[in-house]
Parts: structure tokens; C-alpha cells; sequence
């Protein structure tokens, strides 16, 4: 047995859970973050400190009412999640439930410009050097993700398809689900979706129970494409070398909606599934 394995193992039998606080108004970088009166500050810090192989991990998001502390409700964090590296099973992200219950206040997040690799290398140089995929994306390679009374904003600098893809979820293994966003709006600009399935084929449910929230904007929610991938960050170097982008579909076995109200185009004529992903079994989007 390998020690990545060893590893797994220990983590499951030794903690089989981890939840991690931030609150921006009263946390400290230099908490352990384990309890509300331990929050650290940033979303960056709490990152730092997830467990690798953690069976379910659990990040809570402080939100305030009082109109002068709402500054706090908008988080930022610098780069993408990287699941492939900290290999968690199912990702919670959740807002204060106390403010969501009484105000329908939520966490907003500003999602992360970043690289995702690709797999795909220059074997013409040596060291051989990778392409990567570059946008916004918040998290990618994730399992199982649970996010409640939170949600996301893209900025404008990315929406050049060419150049850039960008999704909350990038390459969704197993579920999703967002519950409790009632009265919030979430806008996907053009070339932002929620998830990108690029290349899933096992993915058991995605289900949108977020209590009669609206979904708007100029993009789908699902996305199986990707754009052109640079070896150097197409953002600071125009003339980055890359190699053209494609598109492989996923396959989902339940995509259910509960209670979102998508306008706009975020549904299409699809569903909002792009034309080479399928779903087995659809429910609430007629």
C-alpha cells in the first residue's frame, strides 16, 4: 500500500470531518479557524488549512445584517481550489444561517482568476511544458459540492471565449446542490456558467433547491467546452503559445431544479445543458 493511500485511510478513521469558520469583520489570520470564536479572516487562510483527504470538509461564511458591517459579506480569494491536490470527498460552503433566515442575506464570493492543468504538454522543449486552461473558476476537480446561502460574481475581464473559460465548478466528478437563496440573484455573464462537465461522464445528481432564487444572464448554466489553453498566462503575455480548445460532453444521471427561476438564456432551448452533454433523467425544467 502506497502512502497516499496510507494517508487517505488515517484521515478518514482519525478525523472524518473538518469545519472551518471565516468572518472578516472579527477573524484572525493567525486562528486555527475550528470554532466561530477561532474564525481566521480570509477564505485564502481557511484554504490553507483544509485537510488533505478529508472525507467532508465544511467552510462557514459570517455574514452580516447591520447595513455599515455588509462590506463583510463579499469574499475574495486569490486563486482557484485545487481538488485534485487536497483530494476532499465533499465540499460544504455555507453563509450564516442566522442572517440567510432573517434578512435572506447570503455570502457573496468573487470568483478567482487562475490556471487548471490540462494534461496536455509540448513534448518539443525540454522540460516538456504544459498548457494550461485559464479563467475563473472557484473550484475545480471537486467531488461532491453542498453550497447553501452562498453565492458567486464574475468580473468582466474574462469573457472573451477565445481566450478564457470560466465556471464556479470546474469539472464536476459526483453532485451538486445550492439551497437557500430566496429573494438573491445570481448573474452568468457571458462565458460564465455554474459548472463545467468538460469530460464527466459519472456525474450522479445536480440539483438547484434554492428556494425560489433567480438565475439570470447570457450563458448556460452547464458548460463541456474549453477555450484556446496557454503554456503562460494569456492575461500578461498576448502572444502566449497555446493550442485550440474543444468540446467533450458529460453525462449526467439526475438534473433536477426544485425551486430556482432561470430567465434570460441561462436554460436555452437545452435546459440549459450544452448540446454534447445529456442528462438521463431532468425534472423542473419545463
Amino acid at each position: 500500500m502506497g502512502q497516499d493511500a496510507i494517508d487517505k485511510i488515517q484521515a478518514q478513521i482519525i478525523a472524518p470531518s473538518q469545519v472551518l469558520y471565516v468572518d472578516q469583520k472579527n477573524g484572525n489570520d493567525n486562528n486555527d479557524g475550528t470554532t466561530q470564536a477561532t474564525a481566521v479572516r480570509t477564505l485564502d487562510k481557511a484554504v490553507s488549512l483544509i485537510t488533505k483527504n478529508i472525507p467532508t470538509l465544511t467552510i462557514k461564511l459570517t455574514t452580516y445584517t447591520e447595513p455599515e458591517n455588509q462590506i463583510y459579506n463579499t469574499f475574495n480569494i486569490s486563486k482557484p481550489i485545487d481538488n485534485n491536490n487536497l483530494k476532499v470527498d465533499t465540499f460544504k460552503l455555507m453563509g450564516t444561517w442566522e442572517t440567510y433566515r432573517t434578512e435572506h442575506i447570503v455570502a457573496k464570493i468573487i470568483v478567482p482568476y487562475g490556471k487548471i492543468e490540462t494534461g496536455i504538454y509540448d513534448y518539443s522543449v525540454e522540460p516538456a511544458e504544459q498548457y494550461y486552461q485559464w479563467g475563473r473558476f472557484f473550484i475545480e476537480k471537486a467531488n461532491t459540492i453542498y453550497l447553501q446561502s452562498v453565492l458567486f460574481e464574475f468580473s468582466d475581464d474574462t469573457i472573451d471565449s477565445e481566450k478564457y473559460r470560466n465556471s464556479i465548478v470546474y469539472g464536476l466528478k459526483k453532485s451538486f446542490q445550492i439551497r437557500d437563496l430566496y429573494g438573491n440573484t445570481m448573474t452568468l455573464k457571458n462565458n460564465c456558467s455554474i459548472i463545467n462537465v468538460y469530460g464527466q461522464t459519472n456525474i450522479d445528481i445536480i440539483n438547484f433547491d434554492a428556494d425560489n432564487a433567480t438565475v439570470t444572464g447570457t450563458s448556460l448554466i452547464i458548460d463541456d467546452s474549453n477555450s484556446k489553453r496557454y503554456k503562460t498566462d494569456p492575461k500578461t503575455n498576448p502572444d502566449a503559445e497555446y493550442v485550440s480548445g474543444g468540446t467533450v460532453g458529460g453525462l449526467i444521471t439526475k438534473y433536477i431544479n426544485n425551486s430556482v427561476n432561470f430567465t434570460g438564456n441561462t436554460l436555452g432551448s437545452t435546459k440549459g445543458l450544452p448540446s454534447k452533454t445529456k442528462a438521463i433523467y431532468t425534472q423542473g425544467f419545463d
